[in-house]
């Protein structure tokens, strides 16, 4: 069982992967870049704190992932509207189009890596990668 998440984690982690797939969609993004981006895009606007606090990230990781996209003009910072000390993080139509391209490439990707499952098969994934993540997230005691 172990080894068989290893092997899930590390193929879904490959640097080399991810390369590739986001230069499919035109990018040049790290994954971890390319994760900050599709919080933005999904969850925006955010202020820093909320956008690491949703990735899991140090404000100061998240911050420099942030420098690098307003950098290449797929964010940009404005000011709070209900506090003016803090900025609120958009993502520009680059930025959406680069995730939407970068989150089409991967499910191409994971459509062709199940092409051979059948549609039970399928279903039995997902219910159970569902029911794996949620108890992942949820702390037991002992």
């Amino acid at each position: 069982m172990h080894r068989a998440l290893e092997a899930l984690l590390a193929a879904t982690r490959s640097t080399r992967l991810h390369r590739e797939l986001a230069a499919r969609a035109g990018g040049n993004l790290t994954r971890t870049e390319a994760f900050a981006l599709g919080h933005i895009v999904a969850f925006g606007p955010l202020r820093l704190s909320a956008l690491a606090e949703l990735t899991g990230q140090d404000r100061s990781i998240a911050s420099r992932q942030v420098d690098t996209l307003v950098k290449g003009g797929l964010v940009r910072r404005e000011a709070d509207p209900d506090d003016g000390r803090a900025q609120l993080l958009h993502a520009t139509d680059e930025g959406v189009a680069l995730s939407q391209g970068l989150r089409g490439v991967w499910s191409d990707w994971l459509a062709r890596s199940l092409d051979t499952w059948t549609d039970g098969d399928l279903e039995t994934l997902a219910a159970t990668m569902s029911r794996f993540g949620n108890d992942l997230r949820t702390p037991k005691n002992g």
